[in-house]
C-alpha cells in the first residue's frame, strides 16, 4: 500500500512539475494573441494578458499598474509599425527560464520573438512571463530591440 500511494505521489508531483513549463506552443499563441491586439488596436485584451499586482517592478521605485501596459501597448505598436502593417511573421520564438538567484529575475519565464526585415535588419520583443492562478501571463514591461549588421542577421 505504501508503494502504491508513493508512486501516485511522485506521478502526480512530475505532472504539477511539468504542467508550470511554458511550451512553445503556449508562447506562439501568446506572442499572436499580441501581436493581433496590436494589429486590431485591442488595448482592453492586450491588458488582460498582464498580471498586474501593483508589485514594484525591477529597476524602478513604483508599482507596476494598467497605465503602463497602456503605455507599453503604444510603444509596442510604434516600434513594430512596419511588421504590422506588412503583416510579417514570426520568424523565431525564443524561451528562456530565468533564474530566481539572478538580480534581473522578473518571471519564471521570458519569451522572445524575433522578425526580420531584411537580410540585414531585424527586430525583437521580449516579455516576461509568469504562471498565475493555471493562465501564463505576462509581468512588467517588455523588452525592445534592434538587430542590424552587415553580415547577415541571424533571428
Amino acid at each position: 500500500m505504501k508503494k502504491i500511494l508513493f508512486i501516485i505521489f511522485c506521478f502526480s508531483f512530475a505532472l504539477t512539475v511539468s504542467a508550470q513549463k511554458l511550451s512553445k506552443k503556449e508562447a506562439k499563441q501568446m506572442l499572436d494573441k499580441t501581436l493581433t491586439c496590436l494589429k486590431n488596436n485591442d488595448t482592453t485584451t492586450f491588458i488582460n494578458l498582464w498580471y498586474v499586482d501593483n508589485a514594484v517592478w525591477p529597476y524602478h521605485e513604483r508599482p507596476f499598474q494598467t497605465e503602463d501596459v497602456k503605455d507599453h501597448f503604444e510603444g509596442l505598436r510604434e516600434f513594430l509599425d512596419t511588421a504590422l502593417a506588412q503583416d510579417f511573421k514570426i520568424e523565431t520564438i525564443e524561451i528562456e527560464k530565468q533564474n530566481k538567484n539572478d538580480t534581473n529575475y522578473c518571471a519564471q519565464y521570458k519569451i522572445m520573438a524575433g522578425f526580420r526585415y531584411t537580410r540585414f535588419y531585424g527586430k525583437g520583443i521580449a516579455f516576461n512571463v509568469d504562471l498565475i492562478n493555471g493562465k501564463w501571463l505576462y509581468r512588467f514591461e517588455p523588452d525592445y530591440s534592434t538587430i542590424s549588421s552587415k553580415s547577415k542577421v541571424h533571428l
